[in-house]
């Protein structure tokens, strides 16, 4: 259960807080978890990238049943408010917050963490647009093989050369790239394989109907300029 607070020092308010409680010895592990990776792996990120921890409280209940509550920062609004209905999965949000958001989780992978579980709703942003990231139950330590930058309105690149699943997901998902297939009669099909209406057509299996494939050919080609020409407008710069 997610709860929120305020954290107080002689009646003084030191900050807004989120209060995690949980019950079970599992959970209870998993809080554990947690608390130890915003000790040591996230430290030099809270306020940065992360909230800060102010502590992990446990205890027992009435009825003899352990509690937990991990106290961390309140950060913000969770990232879903930024939608604009354009993109895929978590929306094409703005492209600043993008590359911001990008940055955090390239930042996190340096200091040795994988998150787990990067989501939309484990995303928040503050009022200056800064995004944090947040709940770390399935995080784990992490080595990051990652092989390239992160080059922003380029095509997506092959996942087995970027060597690293978790930031090529969530580059994915946020609409860094421009896409390398495109949906057409029920499949992906390689970009290449869409330079015009005709050639993309050609994919459709030798029975169909040419009037239909090609007409379902071009409302394909349609849509795939229609976002590339969304995001011309952009500032897209790489992460390192």
């Amino acid at each position: 259960m997610i709860y929120r607070g305020t954290l107080l020092r002689d009646d003084q308010k030191i900050s807004d807080v989120i209060c995690k409680v949980v019950y079970t010895k599992l959970k209870m592990r998993r809080l554990r978890h947690e608390a130890d990776l915003y000790g040591k792996e996230l430290k030099t990120l809270q306020r940065k990238v992360v909230p800060v921890c102010y502590g992990l409280f446990e205890g027992e209940m009435k009825d003899e049943e352990m509690a937990g509550c991990l106290v961390t920062q309140y950060c913000g609004k969770h990232s879903a408010v930024l939608r604009d209905g354009m993109g895929p999965k978590v929306g094409f949000i703005s492209r600043i917050f993008v590359v911001a958001l990008i940055r955090t989780l390239v930042r996190m992978h340096r200091t040795g963490v994988q998150h787990g579980d990067f989501c939309e709703r484990n995303v928040v942003f503050n009022a200056a647009g800064q995004p944090f990231i947040i709940d770390f139950d399935e995080a784990q330590p992490h080595v990051c093989a990652r092989t390239m930058s992160i080059m922003f309105h380029i095509q997506e690149p092959d996942p087995k050369e970027f060597q690293c699943t978790e930031l090529y997901e969530a580059a994915q998902q946020l609409g860094a790239w421009t896409p390398r297939l495109i949906r057409f009669w029920h499949w992906y099909w390689p970009i290449e394989l869409a330079e015009n209406a005709q050639m993309l057509a050609d994919c459709a299996p030798p029975d169909a109907d040419r009037t239909l494939t090609l007409r379902e050919a071009r409302v394909a080609l349609d849509q795939h300029y229609l976002t590339l020409r969304r995001r011309l407008d952009c500032d897209w710069r790489p992460v390192q």
